[in-house]
């Protein structure tokens, strides 16, 4: 049998190596680079679906001047009012409902965060004293086990009571400004300091409610603090109370109230009548505070937006 020549023998090892080069190329590179060029078609294929499900234009240019439009909207599309956005909006809204109680603490502070570190127990112990003083001059008694107000308060942050009590002397001046009458809580007895017992008004705060941008946010952006009061009054009285709380100065959100009609007798001298003048009136409103300095966003300037079918 003849021998196969060296140079053929040669020849043929080489063809061996280059087909195993070329079967490893195609198993580790071209393979995987085929796979994702399918993957990619199908994620573009169900893209291209969902876009023309969604509405959206598929045109790069209209596309960008959609996401224009939308950013616009968010933003606002010039500096006046009419034209303001979503952002700026909420900043006016945050800003209007805040300014009773960061009003007062910009007294006493420079700023909204100095105000919730540096505040201490004593700056609330006595603003609490004059406020219990001012209110019992009046005939109106506060009492800690309405309120969880006082001395024996285990608050974690002290500004949320001092908060607590700017709204409470809000509520009140507001209310005896108006004529109206705070109710008492008959189960409640309230004792000053020379030890005289009265009932305790009927004013009790609700859970205090934090507001955050993100879940994972660790510091609170907002703070709604809710109060329940009762109060005796008229209907032109308690109007008169509704329109001075919507004020910006004395802004508070009515959160819900029940109104119930008192009758009493009324007598002349020829009859005797039941009327009702009277309500008795349970609210519950609500002060808003930032712990941050509310700060405005900026509107872009407009930009001219592809009409549909350009």
């Amino acid at each position: 049998m003849k021998k196969i020549p060296p140079q053929h023998k040669r020849l043929i090892f080489a063809t061996f190596v280059l087909m195993l080069i070329f079967i490893a190329a195609f198993f580790l590179l071209i393979n995987p680079l085929r796979k994702k060029v399918v993957e990619d078609e199908k994620y573009i294929e169900n893209t291209t679906r969902e876009l023309h499900k969604s509405g959206f234009p598929l045109d790069p240019g209209r596309l960008a001047a959609t996401l224009q439009n939308k950013k616009n909207e968010l933003d606002g599309y010039g500096n006046s009012e009419k034209n303001s956005g979503i952002r700026y909006k909420t900043y006016s809204a945050i800003k209007f409902a805040c300014t009773p109680l960061q009003n007062r603490a910009k007294k006493l502070f420079d700023n909204p965060a100095d105000f919730a570190r540096d505040v201490g127990r004593l700056d609330y112990q006595e603003e609490y004293n004059q406020l219990e003083q001012k209110l019992a001059s009046r005939g109106i008694f506060l009492s800690d086990k309405i309120l969880k107000l006082g001395e024996k308060s285990n608050a974690k942050d002290i500004y949320l009571l001092l908060l607590q009590v700017w709204m409470l002397d809000k509520i009140s001046s507001i209310a005896i400004e108006s004529g109206l009458r705070i109710q008492s809580e008959f189960s409640v007895v309230a004792q000053d300091e020379a030890g005289r017992k009265r009932m305790a008004a009927k004013m009790q705060f609700q859970p205090v409610i934090e507001y955050k941008i993100y879940e994972s946010d660790a510091n609170t952006y907002l703070i709604e603090i809710p109060l329940k009061v009762a109060f005796y009054g008229d209907t032109r009285k308690f109007i008169a109370f509704l329109s001075k709380i919507q004020e910006q100065s004395n802004f508070f959100v009515i959160r819900a109230f029940q109104l119930s009609l008192l009758p009493q007798i009324r007598k002349t001298e020829t009859e005797i009548s039941l009327v009702s003048e009277n309500l008795s009136i349970e609210l519950e409103c609500s002060g808003f505070f930032s712990p941050k300095e509310i700060s405005e966003t900026k509107k872009p300037t407009p930009v001219k937006i592809i009409p549909p079918g350009a």
